[in-house]
């Protein structure tokens, strides 16, 4: 990889990651759909992947406020995946915030479960054998959660 393409997805990566962290601190209860937008991305230097997807309560992704969403936050679930680019390069990441309260197990399950993937997936392991340390893992540590899950499906 040329040190330009290097440079980019680093760059690209580092405004996603502060995107995120602005998005969490700033996303709140009451507030339209529509104004959870992508300039960070622009103000910092990158340009959108794709457009911020923001999929509220049983929409499990990519849902994007059309211009005339009245969509507003309240009580809700609401997942927040982020894309930008630099030059081409992109840099992907997601994340689930709770404002409803009834859903921090799962929330925190799941974190938990990509935090385990991601520490597997630097060693020199099998992606499977990552991917099943890290469910069986939390699978364990959130039993009762999952079982919740599992009997209402």
């Amino acid at each position: 990889m040329q040190k330009k393409e290097l440079d980019s997805y680093i760059k690209a990566g580092k405004i996603c990651r502060e995107v995120q962290e602005n998005a969490k601190k700033n996303i709140k209860k009451g507030q339209k759909l529509l104004d959870i937008a992508e300039k960070d991305i622009l103000v910092l230097g990158g340009k959108p992947a794709f457009p911020v997807n923001l999929s509220l309560n049983n929409i499990a992704a990519h849902y994007t406020p059309s211009i005339d969403d009245k969509t507003i936050l309240e009580e809700d679930v609401i997942k927040v995946d982020i894309g930008v680019h630099v030059n081409g390069f992109i840099a992907d990441s997601a994340m689930t915030l709770d404002f409803s309260g009834k859903n921090k197990g799962l929330v925190k399950a799941s974190e938990k479960a990509l935090e385990n993937a991601l520490k597997m997936s630097w060693g020199d392991k099998p992606r499977r054998q990552a991917e099943k340390f890290s469910w069986d893992k939390i699978a364990k540590q959130y039993e009762d959660l999952f079982k919740q899950l599992v009997s209402v499906n």
